[in-house]
């Protein structure tokens, strides 16, 4: 089985180091991302926070984790998967990409040896400091590099719907570029920006609800492969228009309305819910129904993505304002993208390691997301306050404790379950480097 890999893709020394290098940054995020999730954890253990003095770093963690996690993780790996699947124009330019990426990765660290100062903007958090936001601002410029050196194969991926998944997979590719427009086009109106991160709220809300429509693509594109999904042609042209009109709206309501207004809030919101609606319907039983015939590990990720995704809408169904729901709904949302892209790699990069031990981990994995959106759901249903750390969060009563319980076990499965995929991953790549094996450019 080949998930996304071009026909014209070759193993020179160049693309294996570019290939190298991308698979090493959305590992080394992961991990990063992940040692974050565990002072999270522990700082929202209300006598042990106060005991280990995290209070105080829980805000900074937070930013690290959501950065590490969704942005440099998921978009490494989409990295991957577009380098594969659609091929570049200037080898050169794909280099670059991966250099700034990389640069902008490592100077995202640089504010952790002084005292940072976290901004909880939705979406995108952020630390306020200039090597933070050189950081953000490089990671994702290289991303968008690599995609606009793949523009005419990406065009010609939507137009003949060559292979099932891979017109989504290039949608994704045009929802990260409307991404970055969205967010120029907000910079630009909120000039002056001498203290950007004190609107990092306003600049990233637009933006960011963008980038979930890419980690929504993202998602189905593989879980579309990865099942061998069939749509007819006549489903997937009206999914691409519908996709298509959504990213053109998304430029409209940037361009019509003032960032600071509660319409373009509002519209952005709305926005969301509107694209993302029709994908799940008429993509949904497709998939439920296709993951049968498929190997027992990509059987167990492609159900339990879909359990996730029901999950994530209920629960997004019930927010009512900014609670522990939003956070539920999220980590549903984005739990289920990451069993896709944790297959993704195990098929691509993990064939040395034996797959009993893949189901294994992505049974804990899947166990501890659903366990942990269940307690922050309950917890946000309960009243406990949302971005809060140790005896903050206010636990008054034996139902608050309970809800912050499951919450806290499920967490720590889910976090076990990411450094087996870690230890699974580094076991792999060790043998092929032991046998004198590149990474692969294809899979078998």
């Amino acid at each position: 089985m080949q998930i996304f890999i071009s026909p014209t893709a070759t193993a020179s020394p160049s693309a294996a180091i570019v290939e190298g290098g991308w698979y090493a940054l959305a590992l080394a995020a992961l991990a990063l991302g992940s040692v974050m999730a565990v002072v999270l954890v522990l700082a929202k253990t209300p006598w042990l926070a106060t005991a280990l003095g995290l209070d105080q770093f829980f805000p900074v963690a937070l930013v690290y984790h959501v950065n590490l996690t969704i942005l440099l993780w998921v978009n490494a790996v989409a990295a991957l998967l577009w380098r594969q699947a659609f091929v570049c124009r200037w080898p050169l330019l794909d280099g670059l990409g991966l250099w700034l990426a990389a640069v902008g990765a490592v100077t995202l660290l640089f504010p952790l040896g002084g005292a940072p100062t976290a901004v909880l903007s939705n979406y995108v958090p952020v630390i306020d400091s200039h090597w933070f936001v050189g950081g953000l601002a490089a990671f994702m410029a290289g991303v968008t590099l690599h995609l606009i050196n793949r523009l005419p194969a990406l065009i010609a991926g939507l137009v003949s719907l060559r292979r099932d998944g891979e017109w989504l997979l290039a949608l994704a590719g045009f929802a990260w570029l409307m991404a970055i427009v969205v967010l120029l086009i907000t910079g630009w109106q909120l000039q002056p920006l001498q203290h950007w991160t004190q609107q990092a709220e306003l600049l990233f809300w637009g933006g960011g609800h963008v980038i979930q429509a890419v980690n929504l693509l993202l998602l189905l594109a593989v879980a579309m492969r990865l099942a061998g999904a069939r749509v007819s042609e006549f489903t997937a042209r009206l999914l691409q228009s519908f996709m298509l009109a959504a990213l053109v709206a998304a430029l409209a309501i940037a361009l019509a309305y003032d960032p600071a207004s509660a319409e373009y809030r509002q519209l952005f919101t709305g926005w969301m819910r509107f694209f993302s609606i029709p994908l799940l319907l008429l993509l949904f039983w497709p998939l439920w129904s296709a993951h049968t015939g498929r190997e027992r590990r990509e059987s167990i990720a492609l159900q339990g993505a879909l359990v996730l995704l029901l999950l994530g809408a209920l629960v997004g169904a019930a927010i009512r304002g900014d609670n522990l729901l939003v956070p539920a709904h999220y980590h549903a949302m984005t739990g289920a993208l990451n069993l896709m892209l944790m297959v993704f790699l195990y098929r691509h990069y993990g064939n040395l390691s034996a797959s009993g031990s893949h189901c294994r981990q992505l049974r804990l994995y899947l166990l501890g997301v659903v366990m942990m959106v269940i307690g922050l759901a309950l917890s946000g249903w309960l009243g406990v306050g949302r971005k809060l750390a140790g005896d903050a969060q206010g636990l008054a009563g034996v139902a608050e404790h309970a809800a912050w319980g499951l919450m806290g076990v499920g967490g720590a499965l889910a976090l076990m379950g990411c450094f087996m995929f870690l230890s699974a991953q580094l076991r792999a790549a060790w043998l092929q480097r032991r046998n004198g094996h590149e990474l692969p450019l294809e899979v078998n």
